[in-house]
């Protein structure tokens, strides 16, 4: 009897659980080490009934029942700052009280709530389910979204129902059996697109993953199906909107493109009865009339040529005819033409060149150079510089002027049609704000990069790489002014 009552103490003591053994008073007549640990104060330890006053009589109550009914009772609370369950087992004349601390489980439970909940809210925002196929159990698992993207209920949905199948379009039905086959064979994850509908009718545009996974021993297939519905819509509006502005600015190109040729013959018209006048014997006021004539019609020639010239490159009318050529005799060319123009200005005209065999369109490529030269004319106050100097396989074509710069919020407004800066006096009696655009567009067809580097109150440099097929030596020139 002795060895039966120590080994049934043993048990005791070791047990995680508070034991307790109370009288119907609520007297303590047995604890375990467990119990004395957590009633830590000897008034604890002796009686229930000296408790808090809240949990006191519910406990208090919950032992007569026990004993009064002899059927277990249970009872949850918090006692000492934990949670914990209470079970009563009447044994006449006492009761025998089992107090499971359930602090830890309770937090545990929180937390993979807090988890769960977050996860329905990434799947409700991103519009993904998830998805297990139990191939021992012949069952499937959904979660919500998965229900909300099918448009069916959870209630009503037996597990073992296939509704992916169901409501799949049949003509993608064998796209996602041959995935789920390639799945099975090779043991890789899949991915697809399909179209299902809606058990309210609405079609809906999935992409679904799969792959296996091993759930304590057992294969499950598992993946997720992501409604790309709204997102398709989305692509399609902007596909048309983009479609239809492409149409407008096609149509608007080819406006101005006729518009622009239309007006050239009055043009050339009116530039030779300007010459025609000019030969007369006028008064000076008469003259004084005839040269802002002149200037007011060489401003809307040069403008009807950089209309003509835009509409060209917008209605990909030019698409470069690539060719070999020495680009120096290009440059020289072009700097003879502006130290000419700079001269008359009395702006100083520098010119550093470099033989080299380029491939490019030499049409297209002067008109590039030509535009940022007249852009730094308009702009620059005593100097021009246009140099050219190797750079790994490319010569760098540089066009520099000390104007009043650009500041660094305009540098890429600039090439913008019509842009023209707010920072420069008078800018509007110096070009149309199409240069630049041009100079963007033809350097998209010959697929060169337009840098720029520009100080106000400073200047501009302007420059660009183009990819050299092979150098040739010098000639020693001298440069003028």
């Amino acid at each position: 009897m002795q060895t039966d009552n120590a080994r049934c103490d043993f048990l005791l003591n070791i047990s995680t659980n508070a034991l307790l053994a109370t009288d119907v008073t609520g007297r303590i007549i047995y604890m375990n080490r467990a119990a004395g640990h957590f009633l830590a104060s000897e008034a604890l330890r002796s009686n229930l009934a000296a408790w808090s006053e809240n949990c006191a009589p519910q406990i208090l109550a919950k032992i007569s029942n026990a004993v009064r009914l002899q059927q277990p009772q249970s009872l949850q609370l918090s006692l000492r700052g934990r949670c914990c369950n209470l079970y009563f087992y009447g044994h006449q004349p006492n009761c025998f009280i089992c107090i499971e601390d359930i602090t830890e489980r309770k937090q545990l439970a929180a937390s993979l709530d807090k988890t769960a909940q977050r996860l329905e809210f990434a799947e409700r925002t991103a519009h993904i389910g998830y998805w297990e196929l139990d191939f021992e159990h012949k069952k499937i698992y959904w979660s919500g979204e998965m229900f909300r993207i099918f448009g069916a209920s959870a209630l009503d949905t037996s597990p073992k129902k296939n509704l992916i199948r169901e409501q799949m379009l049949k003509e993608d039905l064998p796209i996602y059996k041959e995935k789920l086959r390639e799945l099975i064979r090779n043991g890789k994850q899949v991915e697809g697109q399909i179209r299902i509908r809606k058990l309210t009718g609405s079609l809906r545009y999935c992409f679904f993953k799969a792959g296996i996974i091993d759930d304590d021993g057992h294969r499950k297939i598992a993946g997720t199906f992501q409604d790309l519905t709204p997102l398709i819509k989305t692509q399609t509006a902007l596909e048309k909107a983009k479609e239809l502005a492409e149409n407008m600015n096609r149509d608007k190109s080819l406006f101005l493109a006729q518009a622009s040729h239309d007006l050239r013959q009055p043009m050339q018209a009116l530039g030779m009865f300007i010459s025609a006048l000019a030969e007369e014997k006028l008064t000076d006021y008469q003259k004084m009339l005839l040269n802002k004539i002149e200037a007011s019609a060489d401003n809307l020639k040069s403008l009807l040529d950089n209309l003509l010239d835009l509409s060209k490159l917008e209605a990909n009318a030019e698409i470069g005819e690539f060719a070999e050529f020495n680009i120096a005799l290009l440059l020289k060319k072009i700097a003879g033409e502006y130290r000419e123009i700079c001269r008359q200005k009395e702006i100083s005209f520098r010119f550093f060149p470099h033989n080299a065999v380029v491939f490019s369109d030499q049409l297209i490529l002067e008109r590039l150079i030509r535009n940022l030269l007249s852009n730094a004319v308009k702009y620059t106050k005593t100097k021009i510089i246009l140099g050219c100097k190797w750079y790994k396989n490319y010569l760098r074509i540089m066009i520099i002027d000390n104007g009043a710069g650009i500041r660094q919020e305009e540098q890429e407004q600039i090439f913008d049609e019509f842009y023209q800066s707010r920072h420069i006096a008078d800018n509007r009696s110096r070009g149309s704000g199409l240069g630049l655009a041009i100079v963007r567009k033809s350097a998209e067809i010959l697929g060169i990069n337009i840098k720029l580097k520009s100080i106000p109150e400073q200047g501009s440099c302007f420059w660009f790489d183009i990819p050299v097929l092979r150098r040739l030596p010098d000639i020693k020139q001298k440069d003028k002014n």
